[in-house]
């Protein structure tokens, strides 16, 4: 089962764009992912989750 957590309604989600983030062995994937967003000014709006990936 899929789960989408938005974490703020206002942002209007047509043209955005999505980044992913897929979990590994270590952080290194989550602090890519964290400053590639603050690179470019992105601002994080919603979580996918899935029984078949590991948060």
């Amino acid at each position: 089962m899929v789960e989408i957590r938005t974490t703020d309604e206002s942002v209007d989600s047509s043209g955005t764009t999505l980044v992913e983030e897929l979990p590994g062995v270590r952080l290194v994937e989550k602090i890519a992912t964290d400053h590639f967003i603050e690179r470019l000014e992105m601002s994080q709006f919603a979580e996918i989750r899935s029984g078949g990936i590991r948060p």
